[in-house]
């Protein structure tokens, strides 16, 4: 499938419609982070996103404070950077920003990365991409572009591995690439020691529908951790 770096025009009028969740980016301030929102309603040469909401209430925006917004598409990931132009703050708080000419292809490292505890299974694949056995792992951290596996079985960097991962009630199957790998070593309470090692594993071929569904899943661990103080 062809990368498409940037849109505009008609498909991003088409495609930044009323209702779509998006990343909000806050770059500056007591503030920074990632959030999420939607779009609440489009009008001529304007954008009308809600206001974010946390634990303490909704996310202090300002006039004049620059944000970019990122939203997923079937094609992967897109955003632009703007500047709020506007407060509204009724029944439901939101806050304007121009029309943007165009959208550029975000890099999956731009994804939100958090701790992330799940028993799996995964299969190394050959080099015809017949999967082998199942193994067991464990994830330590998950994000819309990949996670970070500790397994027992060494992995190398390059292998391409098939990841068994429960998003909400669905068991997906994720074909991956094994990126970096290292090695640790725990003591036990025996005095023995144990090896495993933890590889960092970036999702290659992936649906759309399934990444942003892990997306939602990490923004709902940040807001509760966010709501319980932990960050």
């Amino acid at each position: 499938m062809t990368v498409v770096k940037y849109i505009e025009g008609r498909t991003l009028k088409k495609t930044l419609r009323a209702g779509l969740s998006v990343e909000l980016w806050i770059k500056q301030g007591e503030y920074r982070g990632c959030y999420r929102t939607r779009i609440e309603d489009t009008e001529e040469g304007i954008l009308i996103l809600g206001v974010p909401y946390m634990a303490q209430g909704f996310v202090p925006v300002r006039p004049g404070e620059k944000i970019e917004v990122v939203f997923v598409t079937e094609a992967g990931p897109y955003g632009f950077e703007e500047e709020i132009s506007s407060l509204q703050v009724e029944t439901l708080p939101t806050f304007m920003v121009p029309w943007p000419k165009i959208a550029k292809r975000i890099q999956r490292r731009r994804f939100v990365r958090l701790a992330y505890f799940q028993d799996i299974q995964y299969q190394v694949m050959d080099e015809e991409k017949n999967p082998g056995d199942k193994q067991e792992a464990q994830t330590l951290d998950l994000s819309g572009g990949g996670l970070l596996l500790q397994t027992p079985q060494l992995l190398t960097e390059g292998d391409r591995i098939l990841i068994y991962l429960k998003v909400k009630s669905e068991i997906v199957q994720i074909p991956s690439l094994v990126r970096r790998v290292e090695e640790v070593e725990f003591t036990l309470r025996t005095g023995d020691s144990q090896k495993r090692y933890r590889a960092r594993i970036e999702f290659e071929e992936i649906p759309e529908r399934i990444r942003d569904k892990i997306i939602r899943k990490v923004f709902d661990i940040q807001r509760d951790l966010r709501r319980r103080g932990l960050i």
